[in-house]
């Protein structure tokens, strides 16, 4: 097996990594190249004959079989560390033959993942647009290292197996736990976010977010409470203010916090995000999710779409800041990168003054960026 590692480029071996390694040749043995047959699962359409050119060139050595059967029965057995450790094998060679040979592994589970959507009511459409994520992550993986894979994906391609994520329409919809220190207070509809024990820079965002990283002027916002009321930090556009507010019991409802349960809003590439597509789709997510997958209390959504500063740069309303408005913003600590990646389409280490000028969005962010600014990811809630 120490031979095999080396080959793939695999780190140190994992506590269970002979076992799994054992089933996988049992299975080469047994049923050969079937986990290479990814058609039979029309979950490809128009890159589908550039997948099976790569595929056909990994074919022809069966390690790269036994490889896939190997991060199957981890994938099986949910074991972390270990799919974790096989989702880049040969990660320096940058090979895309080798990027996307786990993808023939994660599609090996795609029948057991629709025998649980028939299972939990969960309609054809959105199985079908689901099970299409492989193909729109496997998009992403070009359109940022111009080259096909998946490798990057893996893990977060599992919650589609797990069926913890539906594509719903336009987004992807995760039934997960809310982790945030920020608890969420309501009155007449209206929602209130303080923060719990966090550090802030003094101009509002999270300390050791990207700008944000001197200590000098620091605070530590938390929640008071007594019989009568809730004393805490006040969060207005987006940002912490260093000032205390009290929000009154008898006005004011805690209705979310730590450990409970929440619909996170995932945005995947590609599509339109009208004003009717969002509260189409939210409605039937609504719909699906009391009726499959049990009760929450919130939607979520971490994003850096969520920034206060877009519409400002946008100089007016869009469809984007139309989604934003949606939510009750609060920050979270961030690095400042995904706007490259999710904007431009390129890392996060690129000078901003080499940024391409493709939109008026692009040219508003890269405006800002180049003056000095950062556009920082957000987080926000519904009820």
């Amino acid at each position: 097996m120490k031979k095999f590692l080396e080959k793939f480029d695999i780190g140190s071996e994992c506590d269970n990594f002979a076992k799994y390694f054992e089933l996988a040749k049992h299975d080469f043995e047994e049923k050969k190249n079937e986990i290479f047959d990814f058609e039979k699962y029309g979950v490809f359409t128009y890159m589908k004959g550039d997948i099976s050119a790569i595929r056909d060139s990994l074919a022809d050595d069966s390690d790269n079989a036994i490889y896939c059967y190997f991060l199957y029965r981890a994938i099986e057995a949910d074991d972390m560390a270990a799919i974790k450790s096989l989702a880049k094998p040969k990660a320096a060679l940058l090979d895309e033959k080798y990027d996307t040979l786990p993808l023939f592994a994660l599609l090996y589970c795609v029948p057991k993942m629709i025998e649980t959507h028939k299972n939990m009511g969960i309609d054809a459409d959105i199985t079908e647009a689901t099970c299409n994520m492989f193909e729109n992550q496997v998009q992403d993986f070009v359109d940022l290292n111009h080259r096909y894979g998946i490798s990057h994906y893996v893990t977060w391609m599992l919650h589609f197996l797990k069926c913890e994520i539906l594509r719903i329409g336009r987004f992807n919809f995760e039934k997960c736990i809310y982790r945030s220190p920020f608890d969420i207070f309501e009155n007449n509809g209206v929602l209130k976010a303080m923060p719990k024990g966090v550090t802030f820079h003094k101009s509002g965002q999270v300390l050791g977010s990207i700008g944000c990283e001197d200590s000098d002027g620091s605070f530590v916002a938390d929640i008071e409470e007594n019989d009568e009321c809730y004393i805490g930090y006040n969060i207005e556009n987006g940002v912490c203010e260093n000032r205390k507010i009290t929000l009154r019991k008898d006005e004011w409802k805690k209705v979310l916090t730590q450990g409970d349960t929440v619909v996170s809003v995932h945005i995947p590439s590609g599509g339109k995000m009208t004003d009717e597509v969002c509260e189409r789709d939210i409605a039937r997510c609504r719909k699906v999710f009391d009726a499959s997958m049990g009760g929450y209390k919130a939607f979520y959504c971490h994003s850096w779409l969520l920034d206060p500063q877009i519409k400002t740069l946008m100089g007016k309303e869009t469809n984007l800041t139309k989604f934003a408005d949606r939510f009750e913003k609060f920050p979270t600590k961030s690095n400042g990168g995904d706007v490259f990646e999710y904007v431009y389409l390129l890392p996060s280490t690129t000078l901003p003054e080499k940024l391409p000028e493709n939109t008026s969005f692009g040219i508003a962010v890269k405006k800002h960026l180049v003056s000095g600014g950062h556009v920082y990811g957000s987080k926000g809630v519904f009820l």
